[in-house]
């Protein structure tokens, strides 16, 4: 059985699928805009990742895990990396990751950790089906503090997100 359409037809359907298309774009893009804009926050951690983690920050692409003697930052590369990229995964279905570890050296292994800038926001986690796994309201911070860490030397980290650009942690 075939179908014919007219020629106006198919045309129509086209202009309206790439303004459908167009529309998402810039709304992708304003999202984008938008989270940007956003503070970078630090959540205090309560169960939602590894134990040896004191606070932790999450963004686009990132996680930064904030110890008690180090700071990890774990960066993802795009799953829309060119093929070249990705030569020798093909198919894993997971994202190549970079760990950076930062640590004091010799500094104090048990410095005083707080946050600081309470952000208005909470985080939650629904992990599973036992509310016992849950974490709810969990404290989002601003900067957070790390003091003694060397005699009379503090460590405070805190960032931003400047337009058109990725986080920056201080």
């Amino acid at each position: 059985m075939r179908i014919k359409l007219d020629k106006h037809v198919v045309v129509i359907a086209v202009i309206t699928a790439f303004r459908a298309n167009r529309r998402y774009q810039q709304a992708r893009l304003s999202a984008n805009e938008a989270y940007g804009k956003l503070p970078l926050s630090f959540e205090i951690t309560q169960g939602q990742t590894d134990g040896r983690a004191k606070f932790l920050s999450r963004g686009a692409g990132y996680n930064l895990f904030l110890t008690s003697t180090e700071a990890v930052l774990s960066l993802e590369q795009s799953r829309g990396a060119p093929e070249t990229e990705r030569r020798g995964r093909k198919g894993s279905g997971r994202a190549k990751i970079d760990v950076l570890r930062m640590k004091l050296v010799g500094a104090n292994s048990a410095p005083k950790i707080e946050g600081s800038d309470q952000l208005p926001g909470k985080s939650n986690y629904f992990i599973g089906n036992n509310p016992k796994n849950w974490r709810v309201n969990v404290s989002n911070f601003g900067r957070v503090h790390y003091s003694g860490i060397y005699p009379r030397v503090d460590v405070v980290y805190y960032g931003y997100r400047p337009r058109n650009s990725t986080a920056r942690l201080y």
